[in-house]
């Protein structure tokens, strides 16, 4: 068979690449906050205070070796007095942060490729 110019096909041959994407896909969600505890605290302080004291005796004039009555007076001088503080200190920090670790993933796929053939 003898083929003219005007006989002439032009054929394309295809061949399949892979086109390869990274999307980022949301897989889990953290809400972190700080949670106050309260907890009651029941101290018992040991307080001091100082007071004079006078004691005063009566003697009876007809017989001075025995007392008709006695007397004490107190009289307050000084207390301590409790003053409660509250301090504030670090217990412990939590450092919060992303983090990306890299990984490789095989990626198996059929490529088609298409060829002249002739019969």
């Amino acid at each position: 068979m003898n083929y003219e110019k005007s006989d002439e096909i032009t054929l394309r041959l295809k061949e399949e690449q892979l086109d390869i994407k990274r999307n980022w896909v949301e897989t889990g969600q953290v809400n972190w906050y700080k949670e106050v505890l309260t907890e009651e605290k029941n101290i018992s302080v040991p307080i001091l205070r100082e007071e004079l004291v006078i004691e005063k005796t009566f003697s009876n004039p007809e017989s001075p070796d025995q007392a008709i009555r006695s007397e004490t007076i107190r009289i307050p001088l000084r207390e301590e007095r409790v003053e409660i503080n509250k301090i504030t200190y670090n217990l412990e920090e939590a450092d919060i942060y992303k983090k990306q670790i890299q990984q490789t993933e095989a990626i198996e796929a059929a490529l088609k490729k298409e060829v002249l053939a002739l019969r």
